[in-house]
């Protein structure tokens, strides 16, 4: 389980519409790992919304892609979902990351992997 954020998608094998580095190295990659408890603050609180809003087909052990403009509208609903008291505690945590990637994929042109 993690966020992914892709710093460049040249050089990228592609599996479907999931970008996978071709040397492997990950060097054009940044992650952020989740912990096991993650998975049902996500679950209760972030796949159905997000999976509506982006046209995503997230679930539990699911992997999707948000490309920069997935993540301006998955940004819109994060930022709303903080402002709004919505997110506290570890889900904030997550929230403000996943907000961070997603703002820096709009920068660089790229996007976000979400894998759970």
């Amino acid at each position: 389980m993690k966020f992914e954020l892709f710093l460049s998608l040249k050089n990228m094998h592609w599996y479907g519409c999931i970008p996978c580095p071709k040397d492997g190295s990950g060097s054009e990659v940044e992650v952020y790992q989740l912990q096991e408890s993650d998975s049902p603050l996500l679950e209760a609180n972030f796949l159905e919304p997000v999976d509506a809003l982006c046209d995503a087909l997230l679930d539990y052990g699911d992997i999707d892609f948000f490309d920069a403009d997935k993540c301006k509208k998955l940004s819109v609903w994060l930022e709303d979902q903080m402002t709004e008291g919505l997110a506290t505690g570890r889900l904030r945590v997550l929230y403000e990351k996943l907000n961070e990637y997603a703002h820096r994929a709009i920068e660089l042109g790229t996007g976000v992997v979400v894998e759970l």
